[in-house]
């Protein structure tokens, strides 16, 4: 059957012409939450501290406030939620990654920025 002349309507994931792919960004949900009471403990206790020297360096900002509501979030979902989404905490810290990416903060708050991100299973950023 040529793919050019399918008649695709209601069809779900149905791709049709040639050279193209589909792309399920769903399967790319990776994120590592804790199992154990323990181990979520410490990805909280880690979210707390990297919130808690955000809020300690310079004035705030839309860009510092949007990070720090985000990694507030990732945190009232893992204490909240029986089973956490994984999708939701995935687009918070991804987020939050990229604002501290793009404020460009010391050292310090890169490597507390990268145990969170570490504990989640997700990729860590550049030393400066």
């Amino acid at each position: 059957m040529d793919s050019r002349r399918y008649i695709a309507n209601q069809s779900s994931r149905m791709i049709q012409g040639d050279a193209n792919a589909y792309t399920d960004h769903s399967s790319d949900i990776n994120v590592t939450i804790g199992q154990s009471f323990n181990e979520r403990r410490a990805q909280i206790d880690d979210l707390v501290r990297l919130v808690s020297a955000l809020k300690d360096i310079g004035p705030d900002n839309a860009d510092k406030v949007e990070i720090q509501r985000d990694l507030e979030s990732v945190k009232d979902e893992l204490e909240e939620q029986r089973t956490p989404d994984s999708s939701r905490v995935r687009t918070w810290l991804e987020r939050a990654k990229t604002g501290i990416e793009a404020l460009k903060l010391g050292t310090e708050m890169l490597r507390l920025a990268n145990k969170v991100f570490e504990s989640f299973g997700l990729p860590t950023l550049p030393a400066l």
